[in-house]
């Protein structure tokens, strides 16, 4: 279903300008496992976890990431969607299903904010606060996690679904 949603929604069906690659980041201990994504037609890249629990310097997340969401601290190896050798990455789980292209989000990325492209993806992009100003140089994209608010509460951002630039310089010390 994944891979399905992205093909019918790239340049391989005349329905966006963009095509893609499909990365699977892999914890090297799973790499038994990979071999099935290699055959699904992944390129498998399989990483260390990229930040351990006591390399965390805030003393609160050390002592509660383990309780968070889904995977605690093993979430931090989508930090290496950071260093693919791409210049725009789009990051999703695995359960993510891509309903229509993201040309407009793409564009806005890729496009300075005063050309005729950039101008017009800004345009149709919906934004939770649309009266602020676009920054010069747009680095990342996310979502709210709708399906999880908890009533009463604002709801976090979507940790399976990231579209950023990438910086294959980056030491992960900003985390």
């Amino acid at each position: 279903i994944h891979q399905t949603s992205v093909r019918s929604n790239t340049n391989n069906n005349n329905v966006s300008h963009y095509d893609y690659k499909m990365y699977a980041i892999v914890h090297q201990d799973a790499k038994p496992c990979s071999q099935t994504l290699v055959d699904a037609g992944f390129q498998v890249v399989l990483q260390p976890r990229p930040v351990r629990t006591d390399e965390i310097q805030d003393e609160y997340l050390r002592r509660h990431i383990h309780k968070e969401w889904c995977c605690g601290h093993d979430e931090f190896i989508k930090l290496t969607a950071y260093t693919l050798p791409e210049p725009v990455v789009v990051h999703v789980d695995i359960d993510f299903v891509f309903a229509r292209p993201l040309d407009d989000v793409l564009d806005a990325l890729l496009f300075d904010r005063d050309s005729p492209i950039g101008r017009s993806a800004r345009r149709r992009l919906v934004r939770e606060r649309p009266t602020e100003a676009w920054p010069d140089r747009i680095q990342a994209v996310l979502t709210r996690d709708w399906p999880q608010v908890l009533p009463g509460r604002k709801p976090g951002y979507q940790a399976g679904f990231l579209v950023a630039r990438t910086n294959s310089a980056s030491d992960g010390t900003s985390v």
